[in-house]
């Protein structure tokens, strides 16, 4: 079994954007869940996303370096840990808000999106950069992208910390990726099973 670590250039984006992929055995990454007492996957390591997103910071700060200040939004509740993370790496000039979507429940997606929470801050004619946990189907993103642009931004580009590109029903692509991931139900990092374990610092999938 493998997991493939990918990074999307956009076009026209300067810089050093470089694809690249990674291997990872998981005969070594067995273990028992802390809490739970299941055999389970240790998909990525609290290490290995942290070096991933300090990459990712480090790429939106050349690319936003002559952008003046940018809004970045972090979707609640998944993408509050990768959130925190990237922005204590971002140099550029920010603001921070955030916005609820509620689209899962149990281990899939509804289809259906809540909007939970609006952002507070005015992002007319701003640049807006949007954080997220996972893009899965797409469907939840590409209504975040409606709501957004009814705003009128300047831009809008999105970074993820997993891409599941197997479940895409949406036509939507984010412009950084920290990791594109088999089609299978990962927690931890943010991510929940039933509101639970969004505290673990990896991310984990069931065995």
């Amino acid at each position: 079994m493998w997991i493939s670590l990918i990074s999307y250039p956009e076009s026209g984006m300067s810089g050093s954007h470089g694809n690249y992929t990674h291997s990872v055995n998981f005969s070594t990454r067995m273990s028992t869940n802390p809490i739970t007492g299941a055999d389970d996957m240790v998909l990525l390591t609290n290490c290995e996303l942290q070096s991933r997103v300090k990459e990712l910071a480090q790429q939106i700060n050349f690319d936003y370096r002559d952008k003046g200040e940018i809004v970045v939004i972090g979707v609640l509740k998944g993408a509050f840990m990768f959130f925190s993370d990237l922005v204590k790496h971002l140099t550029i000039d920010i603001v921070v808000d955030f916005i609820q979507v509620e689209s899962y429940e149990g281990t899939e997606s509804t289809g259906n999106v809540e909007l939970r929470h609006q952002p507070t801050v005015n992002i007319r004619g701003k640049h807006v950069l949007l954080v997220e946990d996972i893009l899965d189907t797409g469907i939840t993103l590409s209504n975040v992208f409606v709501f957004l642009s009814l705003h009128d931004p300047a831009s809008v580009r999105v970074v993820v910390l997993l891409d599941k590109p197997a479940r895409r029903q949406a036509q939507v692509k984010a412009d950084y990726t920290g990791f594109k991931i088999e089609n299978r139900f990962v927690y931890g990092y943010g991510l929940d099973y039933k509101q639970r374990f969004r505290h673990l610092s990896e991310v984990r999938t069931i065995k």
